[in-house]
């Protein structure tokens, strides 16, 4: 067997081989005369010619020689190989790849027998490189080669793994369908128009909820929609579209006629028009937002109309009855009476142990010696008791009723009392909860809006600008998912950025750091800060690249300015992708980083454009949750 030293390549038999890399080597060492096509020194001109040319190609090239195709194959090829290589190299290419022998023997007997080239892209084989079966995705062109008599001898084969492109490509592919749905699934109804007669270009399943299922696309809002003539709605848009300014409106009246044939119903809506404008800042449409609010108008109605009859119901139905005689000030009342004032029978004898634990919480209601001496009906009055046993303050509904004497002086009082504590109450938790809930909603409102105001407002291609908004919501409702678990308490730093990276390349993102709480604002502008970072890794950063990585770490650091106060210190840092350059211009992205995510930390955010990596550092004081009031 020939060595592999120097000398022996630039044998006369090796020259060929000078210059072929690892391969040259290990076809200069493979003893040959144990396959079909002989020792080195026997090889035709025209092998050694094809063998030399491949050898110092960078694209994956194997040459099949003769009819067992014994396979010759370069240094790219090797690294295809995986764990096959070296032991393909001399071996029959049948024999090499069993699992895919019958594709191989169509190609030796195209391209051998007959000598025709032959051409696939994108050909899927499952092949076994590691010790199991994968799939993989290939571009192949085979063509023969000729010996010194004109026929062929051998075939080369040009082989290129496509299967990273072919996966990235249906994960994009699979990506843009989820956003669709989640675009169609939205709750809100949403609609894109562009131009001056506002032409459907976009509706989701909620639009098309709204307006009957009607084939609007590509129409103008005045011919599929005719009915809403009259009603201000067209006259809007014009304006929005004319003036570039966005319109909000709440709870509109529209008439719409909601199925084909059908009579117009009124609908009440919450509607957005946000203008949609070029990079030259022309308005060239106007993305449509709203919510239906009919049935919640109409909810709220009957609960205001129930909450009316409840109180006519608990009004008209007297749960404790009393009676005074006036002139002695002697009280008679019913066992309920007693129990709802902590007092027994025998200790109410005369009216003024009542007066002297009633604690009148508003101005307007008269104390009991008050409504007594001018003897004025009090139909409904509701005040507070401190129980004789207990202490225990408790809201008591009265009503009171008077019997006058011939001269019409007041003689004997009357009424009924019901304990109402649990009612008021649960009315001050409500108020509170809708006001809550009402700030919530404002919030969201404000900042979805926000978003698709900045999102849209440079934008020419209204697909790519859907993507990155439907993008942008998902990062959104992903937070206010974490968010609805802790009650809008709180929202942890890992959860956050986990659950925002996860449509992402997450194996090649590496997170650590530990579980700080963060409060529900900080929460929902680190995952939008996140969102955006990673988009703009994927699309021109280290996630564009197959080897580029990026790496998310925090930790808490003693504040050097205040001594026995920590510091949050929050990383993003890009590496292995393209080199970096300055963008020339500052989007919403780099403005929700740099401005806002610092802000609502209390910190700041500094963006370093490095050529090998983009790297984003938010330093703030650790974050403080404030204290429950209730």
């Amino acid at each position: 067997m020939p060595e592999t030293s120097t000398k022996t390549l630039t044998d006369r038999d090796l020259a060929f081989l000078s210059g072929g890399g690892e391969l040259g080597c290990l076809i200069a060492a493979f003893d040959w005369s144990a396959t079909s096509i002989g020792p080195i020194s026997g090889w035709p001109q025209s092998l050694k010619t094809a063998t030399s040319l491949i050898l110092r190609s960078r694209v994956p090239i194997v040459m099949l020689w003769g009819e067992d195709g014994v396979m010759i194959y370069n240094d790219g090829y090797s690294e295809f190989a995986g764990g096959r290589h070296p032991r393909l190299l001399g071996s029959k290419v049948r024999e090499g790849w069993p699992e895919v022998a019958d594709f191989n023997d169509n190609i030796m007997k195209v391209c051998l027998g007959k000598g025709e080239t032959l051409a696939y892209r994108e050909q899927v084989l499952t092949l076994n490189r590691t010790g199991k079966p994968e799939q993989v995705w290939l571009d192949l062109d085979y063509s023969p080669v000729l010996d010194e008599s004109g026929q062929p001898a051998g075939v080369i084969a040009i082989v290129i793994e496509t299967t990273d492109k072919v996966a990235a490509e249906r994960w994009r592919a699979s990506e843009r369908d989820r956003q669709r749905q989640m675009f169609e699934q939205a709750p809100g109804f949403m609609a894109m128009l562009s131009g001056p007669n506002h032409v459907f270009e976009l509706t989701n399943a909620a639009y098309m909820q709204l307006v009957g299922h009607r084939d609007v696309i590509g129409l103008p809002v005045r011919q599929a929609l005719p009915e809403i003539e009259g009603q201000g709605y067209f006259e809007l848009l014009d304006r929005v579209f004319t003036s570039g300014e966005a319109f909000i409106g709440h709870a509109l009246k529209a008439e719409l006629q909601r199925t084909p044939g059908a009579p117009v119903e009124d609908r009440f809506i919450d509607l957005a028009y946000q203008p949609v404008r070029n990079p030259g800042g022309e308005v060239i449409g106007i993305f449509v937002q709203g919510v239906d609010v009919t049935d919640r108008l109409v909810a709220e109605q009957a609960l205001r109309q129930s909450e009316r009859r409840l109180q006519l119901s608990q009004n008209a139905a007297g749960i404790a009855a009393l009676e005074l005689d006036i002139a002695s000030g002697i009280v008679v009342g019913s066992e309920g009476f007693w129990d709802l004032w902590g007092l027994s029978p025998r200790d109410s004898v005369h009216i003024s142990v009542l007066e002297d634990i009633v604690v009148a919480e508003d101005k307007d209601v008269r104390s009991n010696s008050e409504t007594r001496r001018q003897g004025t009906a009090v139909p409904a009055v509701e005040y507070r008791i401190r129980r004789a046993d207990t202490g225990e303050l408790r809201w008591l509904s009265r009503h009171i009723d008077f019997v006058y004497d011939e001269t019409g002086k007041p003689v004997q009082m009357f009424g009924v009392m019901q304990d109402v504590t649990d009612r008021r109450e649960a009315q001050a938790r409500q108020e509170l909860l809708t006001h809550e809930l009402e700030h919530r909603i404002k919030n969201i409102l404000a900042m979805v809006s926000a978003i698709a105001s900045q999102t849209l407002r440079n934008s020419t291609d209204i697909a790519a600008a859907s993507a990155t908004f439907t993008e942008r919501l998902r990062a959104l409702a992903n937070a206010h998912d974490i968010l609805n678990k802790t009650r809008w308490t709180s929202a942890s730093i890992r959860e956050v950025v986990d659950n925002t990276i996860a449509t992402f390349p997450v194996e090649r993102i590496k997170v650590s750091g530990p579980a700080l709480p963060i409060n529900p604002k900080m929460a929902l502008t680190l995952a939008l800060a996140v969102n955006e970072l990673a988009t703009n890794a994927l699309k021109y950063g280290a996630l564009s690249t197959p080897d580029g990585k990026v790496t998310i770490d925090w930790s808490l650091r003693p504040s050097v300015e205040r001594p026995g106060e920590a510091r949050l210190v929050w990383t993003w840092r890009e590496r292995g992708g393209p080199p970096v350059t300055a963008p020339s211009r500052r989007g919403f992205g780099r403005f929700l980083i740099e401005r806002v995510l610092g802000t609502d930390f209390g910190g700041s955010v500094e963006i370093d454009y490095n050529p090998d990596g983009v790297e984003c550092v938010l330093n703030a004081p650790a974050p403080q949750l404030p204290t429950a009031s209730y």
